[in-house]
């Protein structure tokens, strides 16, 4: 009997030292797991882990509007709970309403907004380097795909939520999950090509949390340098912005893609705004010709999708672009120059998207 329990502790002891082992060795993982599982499905406050700043100071100066601001943007502020808006038009401040406890230079977490920025990335590439990834398979891109039949699967259907990519249930505790690994590291590029098909590439609307960071390790080989790197020196420099966060997976690792962007709500409207005036800033084309559009023509599964977007119209003809995520809103409206940034501490009312075209006087058509 002694004996029996000698044997039982030494493999309890044994057992538990390599549980301490392999939870010290993949603590950054439980560390954010813990603070997703703590948001209960939904986005946490902060995560901790690696960042990494990007840009510096606080942007170039956005010249504000004289006239008075309209009393229904004032009062779409302050509706429900008070919300951080920032609207312009032309590239001129037309509104600008801060939470309370939130100050103007706050770099405010973009969450899923963060994908914004990765149909803009690709067509700068293609006026750069004259060479169209869109339509590339990514098994030309991804040489661990290169005999696989996920291969298929092209940027363009990546940025159209068509990819077939699983979107399994969020198990934020659960190391074995590649939904998880994607949220709390410490390999995301690993992470998204474990992601299995569930549907044939093109065949089928479903975003996948995958989609994001494909899009942004694609970009990144084709280009030889990281994608947070191209971010900086192709977007976020000649727009004028300011200092950011950005997550990464480990001490010197990936950039997540799919989330965390965090920057000022001028640097957010910066971003609207440059879609709202077809890539144009300064007076320089960073974009090619008509890529704003290609960007808003529907997918051929979604009518409401576009790509990286989602489109719509509003009743008088306007296109309508808009990105959203839990308590974040970002739009652009190309035909009017008008572009607008909504965030909130607390989840936006369901119709946030037509509220904020109602505001800035256009009735909506189709958007959804």
């Amino acid at each position: 009997m002694r004996r029996l329990l000698i044997i039982f502790s030494l493999v309890g002891l044994v057992l538990g030292s390599l549980g301490l082992a392999v939870l010290a060795a993949d603590w950054p993982f439980w560390q954010r797991a813990w603070h997703w599982q703590a948001a209960k499905a939904g986005w946490p406050e902060q995560l901790p882990g690696v960042w990494q700043s990007l840009g510096q100071g606080q942007g170039a100066p956005m010249p504000a509007a004289d006239a008075p601001e309209s009393a229904a943007l004032a009062q779409l502020a302050q509706r429900d709970v008070p919300t951080t808006l920032l609207v312009s038009r032309a590239g001129v401040l037309i509104a600008e309403h801060y939470a309370t406890g939130v100050a103007a230079d706050a770099l405010l977490q973009g969450r899923g907004l963060t994908a914004v920025v990765l149909a803009p990335l690709y067509g700068i590439a293609r006026l750069q380097t004259g060479v169209d990834l869109l339509d590339r398979p990514l098994a030309v891109l991804l040489p661990e795909w290169r005999d696989d039949s996920r291969g298929a699967i092209t940027p363009r259907q990546l940025l159209w939520q068509t990819s077939g990519l699983a979107a399994p249930p969020f198990q934020p505790f659960n190391p074995f999950s590649s939904r998880a690994r994607l949220a709390s590291g410490p390999n995301f590029e690993r992470a998204a090509l474990a992601f299995a098909a569930d549907y044939p590439p093109g065949s089928h609307f479903e975003p996948s949390p995958a989609n994001a960071q494909l899009l942004a390790l694609a970009l990144a080989r084709a280009r030889g340098e990281s994608f947070a790197q191209r971010l900086e020196t192709d977007l976020w420099q000649p727009l004028g912005a300011g200092r950011a966060e950005l997550m990464l997976d480990r001490p010197g690792g990936e950039m997540a893609a799919h989330c965390c962007l965090a920057a000022t709500g001028r640097d957010w409207l910066r971003l609207a705004q440059w879609l709202a005036t077809e890539g144009v800033v300064g007076g320089r084309h960073l974009l090619p010709a008509g890529y704003v559009a290609e960007m808003a023509a529907a997918s051929p599964v979604h009518p409401g999708q576009g790509l990286g977007l989602r489109v719509g119209q509003a009743a008088s003809g306007e296109q309508v672009l808009w990105a959203e995520s839990e308590g974040r809103l970002l739009l652009a409206v190309p035909e009017r120059q008008l572009a607008a940034v909504w965030f909130a501490q607390a989840a936006l009312p369901a119709d946030a998207a037509a509220d904020l075209l109602v505001a800035l006087g256009l009735q909506t058509a189709q958007i959804n």
